[in-house]
């Protein structure tokens, strides 16, 4: 079994990608308090066992690393109907090509974010960010189908529960009849 190292070693990774990947297995050692003199020890092991467990080579593993799930998860998501968020995520992928970090770095990040507003970490998670945004959108009137769409559901009732929980479409109708 290849470490990253002996996989950069025989060419299988690039410099770039091997310094990435140590430096998030890195900053998550250090976030547990590893001494650096078991840290090369720590992330070889990490390494292969990720590998055996796998059953492939790092170029497989990087190649299925953002599988979607499921069809539907395989999607074009809108993001025009901001402006700002458009040309943030425009120029990221002007940079890379694909979102370069397991989920594992975007909840560490999403963590940092959290702490650095005050915000309990615990109570917070990418998934509920996910959640969040289906409200906002509900809330503001996409259709069933559109939500769907945009967040890839397999079943159209989870936009459905999503649209009937938001209190915002009853304030409107409401309004709309008064």
């Amino acid at each position: 079994m290849k470490s990253h190292y002996e996989s950069y070693c025989s060419g299988h990774i690039n410099k770039n990608e091997l310094d990435r990947k140590i430096s998030d297995i890195y900053s998550i050692m250090d976030e547990q308090g590893i001494n650096s003199s078991t840290k090369k020890e720590k992330l070889n092991e990490r390494a292969n066992k990720y590998v055996r467990k796998h059953d492939v080579d790092f170029e497989e593993a990087l190649e299925k690393y953002w599988i979607p799930k499921t069809e539907a998860s395989a999607r074009k998501i809108p993001f025009d109907f901001s402006t700002k968020n458009e040309i943030i995520i425009e120029n990221f992928f002007d940079v890379v090509d694909r979102y370069p970090n397991s989920r594992t770095t975007v909840n560490r990040r999403v963590d940092d974010a959290l702490e650095t507003v005050g915000w309990d970490t615990s109570k917070t998670n990418p998934h509920g960010l996910r959640a969040t945004a289906a409200s906002f959108h509900a809330g503001r009137g996409l259709s069933t189908l559109s939500l769907q769409a945009m967040f890839g559901w397999k079943q159209i009732d989870t936009a459905m529960k999503y649209i009937s929980k938001s209190g915002v479409n009853t304030q409107r109708e409401l309004n709309s009849i008064h």
